[in-house]
């Protein structure tokens, strides 16, 4: 995850692609040198990987993989956003202003959106030396595979909830992987982003609140939305803290501390490319008018809002799940801890605010739902169900629920939960 960070603004400063490429690659491979001379590194957040794990990484990648890059781009923001821009990046040969930002004519594709996709995507295009409709699709196996590493520090122990876990996330939106969207990865790095911040907060690790800061890198640099997301979780982590002010653990104030240059490393992106706006003299979409506000909620276009979001994109299907596993876990006498609350709070108040950008929106109502409402939830529906598995986790651990094997009896043990050497 450091590395996609550390790749956006690498390109960010330089500009060139091949200079970029060259010195991104050399600090890459320096990094791994490091890592494998250091005793202590942790390569990945699941520490020393046991075949099981490698097996299960390999198969998920090579199964998303096939479709990734089998598949052309044809959705519409992937084929007219996305990788749009990530054409215009790569025959200009460079993240500049000469890529052509301001001409008219391509206003439509939303040039103020960031551009960590699209500058990868051009990336793969450079590398291969021409541009089609497969190769730089590589981009979003490249956003992929962290997640699939960072996934195995959750679905380690056999658990039930580890099924429910990877059904979820892995299966049930696996479409989301694949299409050129930059939406499906902003909901599924949300979900595990707050999985992260949640296990700190609960168990007092730095290596998940460290994790959890990369993540969140990721999510403000993919989409606009992304900022509202950080925006919310942050809004909450600062809530849960203060409510637990007189029981945290004083460990929690040191690792805060010592996670600030993270978050300065993971900000200079975004604020960077706030500056290249600025100077290449890119006009953000504005499509948030405040004074409809009260006119939507006086015409019952809220009514609409809520039918089209929590009704037909199934967020009250995910929030039903939540509350059943509440109702469980009052039942088994299970406190509800930090790990669920961060989730669903983000995710309830992402959907307010949701809500609140479609009641001021400038577009014509019905036409921004059809259009969008299936992408937007997303984020809330990956955050119900990551609090939904984070619950049914903490239920496990305190009234143990029949366990299942991956492996047959007498095989491989349980892999480490943590990403430490043994």
């Amino acid at each position: 995850m450091a590395g996609i960070v550390l790749n956006h603004l690498l390109v960010s400063i330089i500009g060139m692609l091949g200079s970029s490429i060259l010195l991104g690659s050399s600090l890459s491979c320096a990094g791994w040198w490091l890592a494998f001379r250091s005793r202590k590194s942790n390569l990945t957040m699941v520490g020393p990987l046991k075949w099981l794990a490698i097996l299960f990484v390999l198969y998920l990648t090579l199964v998303y993989a096939v479709y990734i890059l089998c598949d052309p781009i044809k959705e519409w923001d992937a084929r007219s956003i996305w990788f749009f821009h990530a054409k215009m990046i790569y025959y200009n040969q460079a993240f500049s202003s000469s890529a052509g930002w301001n001409i008219p004519s391509v206003q439509f594709s939303h040039v103020s959106y960031p551009k960590l996709v699209p500058i990868m995507a051009a990336q793969f295009a450079y590398a291969s030396g021409y541009w089609n409709e497969y190769i730089p699709k590589g981009s979003l196996l490249i956003l992929l595979i962290p997640l699939l590493f960072a996934s195995l520090s959750f679905i380690n122990r056999k658990q039930l909830s580890s099924l429910y876990f990877i059904v979820f996330f892995f299966y049930n939106f696996g479409w989301w992987f694949w299409n050129g969207y930059a939406d499906g990865y902003l909901a599924f790095y949300s979900a595990i982003s707050a999985l992260f911040i949640g296990r700190w907060l609960e168990e007092n690790d730095p290596l998940d609140l460290s994790a959890g800061i990369m993540c969140m890198g990721i999510i403000g640099n993919l989409k606009n939305e992304g900022t509202l997301y950080l925006l919310t979780i942050s809004t909450c982590i600062a809530a849960i803290l203060y409510i637990r002010r007189t029981k945290a653990p004083p460990t929690i104030a040191r690792h805060m501390l010592s996670a600030l240059p993270l978050i300065l490393f993971i900000s200079l992106g975004m604020l960077l490319w706030y500056g290249l706006k600025w100077k290449w003299g890119i006009r953000s979409d504005n499509p948030v008018q405040l004074s409809n506000i009260p006119i939507r909620l006086e015409d019952g276009s809220l009514i609409k809002i809520l039918d089209e979001l929590f009704m037909k994109q199934r967020v009250v299907h995910a929030f039903a799940l939540f509350l059943l596993a509440a109702v469980t876990a009052k039942m088994v006498r299970t406190t509800i801890t930090a790990s669920a609350w961060l989730p669903i709070l983000a995710a309830l108040f992402y959907c307010i605010g949701m809500v609140m950008v479609y009641c001021s929106t400038s577009e014509d109502l019905f036409w921004h739902l059809a259009k969008s409402a299936d992408r937007t939830m997303l984020p809330v529906r990956l955050g119900t169900f990551a609090a939904t598995f984070a619950l049914l986790r903490k239920i496990e651990q305190d009234a143990p629920l029949p366990s299942f094997s991956l492996t047959k009896a007498g095989g491989q043990k349980n892999l480490p939960r943590r990403g430490r050497p043994q």
